[in-house]
């Protein structure tokens, strides 16, 4: 998952780069592509960012705390079942979420702006 992950986001950042040079959508607007490139920038930073939060010795040591039965008694059992029903329930929607937005986003950006570009690239018009 981890390197198909970074592949996917880097490829996507070496495609808004190539968009840069290209430019291939019909009404280009130089800051709004390189915020978008920016973005990846960011994004990638928050993502790296995360993962180590994530991998913090201090973090996992309270979240053992938490879930231990002995040293918690807030969290029986049926809580926590009910807890990791909601969590993977609400995983499922953002991954709905978010395969709808990448659908979305492809159809209404990257489709017609390739089929502008083929056109005036046939056409012999340059814009």
């Amino acid at each position: 998952y981890l390197s198909v992950f970074t592949l996917s986001f880097l490829s996507c950042l070496c495609g808004c780069m190539f968009n840069l040079v290209v430019q291939m959508p019909p009404f280009i607007n130089i800051s709004a592509e390189l915020l978008t490139t920016y973005w990846h920038v960011v994004g990638l930073h928050t993502w790296i960012r995360w993962r180590h939060f994530m991998k913090d010795p201090c973090l996992v040591a309270l979240l053992q705390h938490v879930r231990d039965p002995d040293k918690n008694s807030y969290l029986d059992s049926s809580v926590w079942r009910n807890l990791q029903r909601e969590v993977r329930m609400g995983a499922r929607v953002f991954l709905v979420l978010q395969i709808i937005a990448i659908v979305w986003g492809y159809t209404i950006f990257s489709v017609p702006a390739l089929q502008h570009w083929v056109s005036s690239q046939a056409d012999g018009s340059e814009q």
